[in-house]
């Protein structure tokens, strides 16, 4: 495994485990008993992608790069607003679609530069982000616009 992509599946896993604790945080500020369910469950699933991520990375002869990659600009996929703790429910729904949206276009564009199972693992984390952010989408609109 070369090491640029070491650093691209280190990056991927490190947002997957912040996504977990994100989520968690989220379903404990919560008052909607079923979105509280529902960020549980999304702590779940990021917590599969961090497993499938480590199994790759683990795995080298899951994967080869497609071409070499002199800078990826990891901190393009790095959400610039942070959660503090006492922000609104709104605000940070917000910060989660934001996260969701940066999360998928990194696996779009990384899966641009490998091939194989690898590739396919990462347009399937792609499509699994964006049905995150789409589900922050319909909670905001439905959370938000209701209210006010």
């Amino acid at each position: 495994m070369n090491i640029e992509m070491k650093e691209i599946l280190a990056f991927a896993m490190s947002r997957e485990r912040e996504a977990v604790l994100f989520y968690e945080r989220l379903a404990k500020k919560s008052s909607n008993a079923a979105m509280r369910k529902e960020f549980l469950a999304l702590s779940r699933q990021e917590q599969s992608h961090w497993n499938r991520l480590n199994k790759a990375f683990i795995d080298e002869k899951m994967f080869s790069m497609r071409k070499k990659v002199a800078d990826f600009q990891l901190s393009n996929y790095v959400a610039k607003v942070r959660p503090v703790s006492d922000m609104e429910y709104a605000d940070l729904l917000v910060v989660a679609m934001h996260r969701e949206k940066l999360a998928e276009q990194f696996y779009r564009d990384a899966a641009f530069l490998v091939d194989g199972d690898f590739r396919d693992l990462f347009l399937a984390l792609a499509e699994e982000e964006a049905a995150h952010k789409h589900k922050f989408e319909v909670e905001f609109d439905e959370s938000y616009f209701s209210e006010n």
